[in-house]
């Protein structure tokens, strides 16, 4: 968990720096075409630190190595995790995760910067770095939960997901509120617990598959969960983009969006170690 929550936090604070910094090297290149084109240096980066761990070793177990010599167990094993519901409950909760946080990323920049009464009238500017306190509260978030998973939770998975979702759909239903967005501190920390309590999911996702499958098809999980959810952010952005165009303001696409991280709290209660593999110790 706390693995999987430094990687969540490294995530976050990238976002953060792309929300500070593009909006001033914009600005000081004066080219908006050009800006994106020097910003396309960093995945080129990206892609040459994930071109290097190809050379790098990872520390083996003799579960691993066992594993890895036996691609029979390997196929039952995937035919195995995809027979059991727990791996569609995870699918599940990641797609309807990335469905609200990407949703509530690209819809609520709009909802502050655009004039009234679409929106709040505060500028992009504004908007920037009041969006800038959602990905602070998912770096703080993905960096705490494997201390919360482990200390305050005791291990329970399932109740960290639980608590995540819930008040992450609190929060973000929070800013539609006049007392909370008319009052610029109260709505940077409404802000800020909705990005904290969000970026538990990712963490115990990880965490869940990494303590109830195999290490030899945990890749595979792993991959097929997280690879699914793209398309669930996907369809949060069109939905949301869809009502907006329709009601012409944002508090019915904040309202989904809510409803949402309030179904992936109803999947979480769900999320029971597949019984194929009990053997697993955590």
């Amino acid at each position: 968990g706390m693995v999987a929550g430094m990687v969540g936090a490294g995530i976050s604070l990238g976002i953060i720096l792309g929300f500070i910094l593009t909006p001033a090297f914009i600005q000081a290149v004066d080219h908006w075409s050009l800006a994106i084109r020097w910003i396309a240096v960093i995945p080129v980066i990206a892609l040459i630190l994930a071109f290097v761990t190809n050379f790098l070793t990872e520390p083996e177990t003799h579960e691993t190595v066992a594993a890895e010599q036996d691609s029979a167990r390997i196929s039952s094993d995937v035919a195995l995790a995809f027979k059991s519901p727990a791996t569609y409950v995870g699918i599940v909760c990641m797609f309807l995760f990335t469905w609200a946080m990407n949703a509530f990323n690209d819809l609520t920049p709009g909802f502050i910067a655009i004039d009234p009464p679409t929106g709040l009238g505060l500028g992009p500017a504004a908007a920037g770095q009041f969006m800038s306190a959602v990905q602070i509260g998912m770096l703080v978030g993905s960096a705490a939960s494997g201390f919360i998973l482990m200390k305050i939770f005791k291990g329970r998975i399932k109740s960290v997901m639980i608590t995540g979702f819930l008040f992450a759909a609190l929060f973000m239903f929070s800013v539609k509120f006049p007392a909370i967005n008319s009052t610029p501190a109260l709505l940077a920390a409404c802000l800020f617990l909705a990005g904290f309590f969000e970026a538990f999911i990712i963490p115990m996702v990880a965490t869940f598959i990494a303590t109830n499958y195999p290490s030899n098809i945990m890749g595979r999980i792993y991959g097929t969960t997280f690879g699914i959810s793209i398309f669930g952010g996907a369809i949060g952005v069109f939905v949301g983009s869809t009502f907006l165009h329709i009601t012409n303001t944002y508090m019915v696409s904040i309202a989904v969006v809510s409803a949402v991280a309030l179904l992936g709290m109803v999947a979480s209660f769900f999320m029971n170690s597949p019984k194929a593999f009990t053997h697993i110790e955590a």
